[in-house]
């Protein structure tokens, strides 16, 4: 392993040791992808990357991008193996405790939309799992609304929602 690919896994081992001992229930980490774009020995940008911009982008030749998209959903999955691995004194895992969502709203510029997004985990019961849901235009603090309900927050509204998306299971 490469010592950026070392940092990454302690990040995630210290968030699951911080679940694991009820330390926190709410975490959020921004993979770094400049990192996991030296360890591909790529000259590329991550920001200007993200962003299409000139030169960081070749159509005919989207190697870094996909090695890229690749190296990082690897390390999401490793993460999702972990929680599933991380056992919990009744037997269930700390996956089933828990809900992870994996994602990025970054497609052109600033523009924020079509942003695809990965759940998973149990989130302690009532996720619908194994679907697809296309949310058309429907704004990203739908999906924040519906899991602060699921926890158990009294909120009418988050941000810009327009309501709790019931597809995933949550009311």
């Amino acid at each position: 392993l490469t010592k950026e690919d070392n940092e990454i896994s302690l990040v995630f081992d210290m968030m699951i040791a911080a679940m694991k001992s009820d330390s926190t229930r709410v975490m959020t980490y921004m993979l770094p992808t400049g990192l996991i774009l030296s360890m591909m020995e790529s000259k590329l940008n991550s920001h200007r990357m993200s962003h299409g911009s000139k030169g960081e982008w070749d159509s005919a030749n989207p190697t870094d991008h996909q090695q890229r998209d690749l190296m990082l959903s690897e390390m999401v999955s490793g993460f999702i193996k972990k929680l599933k691995d991380t056992k919990e004194a009744d037997g269930s895992s700390l996956l089933d405790h828990s809900l992870l969502v994996y994602g990025t709203c970054l497609r052109q510029g600033h523009v924020i939309s079509n942003g695809p997004l990965i759940m998973a985990g149990h989130g302690g019961g009532g996720l619908n799992q194994g679907q697809n849901i296309d949310m058309k235009n429907a704004p990203l603090a739908n999906l924040w609304l519906s899991i602060l309900r699921h926890i158990g927050g009294q909120q009418e509204s988050f941000a810009n929602s327009t309501g709790p998306i019931t597809q995933l299971g949550f009311a």
